[in-house]
């Protein structure tokens, strides 16, 4: 799989310092994975170690705070708002950052 950058995000990721560039491509880089490596693989290793009768209740309860936080999975603020319109268009328009062409150092 190829992973591609809007210009917005590639111009985001340069302005990071070098510590949070790095955690950036490892989350994305770990996301990648089979299973995915971060956070989302530590939850599912916790909800894993519950006895199956009670898996459903956790996955159930995590559901439920994700939906309670941002019920249409597009809570943002107005300027993220605007940086994905923008993004939206240029990977629209094929002006895309390839993940091997960012300067991770």
């Amino acid at each position: 799989m190829e992973i591609v950058y809007s210009r917005v995000a590639f111009k985001a990721i340069n302005s990071l310092d070098k510590s949070t560039k790095l955690r950036v491509k490892a989350g994305i880089e770990g996301l990648l994975e089979v299973p995915p490596k971060g956070d989302i693989k530590q939850i599912i290793d916790m909800i894993d170690m519950l006895p199956e009768s009670e898996q459903k209740l956790a996955f159930e309860m995590i559901k439920r705070m994700v939906l309670a936080w941002d019920s249409d999975f597009t809570k943002l603020t107005p300027l993220e708002r605007e940086r994905l319109i923008e993004a939206e268009k240029e990977i629209a328009n094929n002006e895309t950052v390839s993940h091997s062409d960012i300067d991770w150092n």
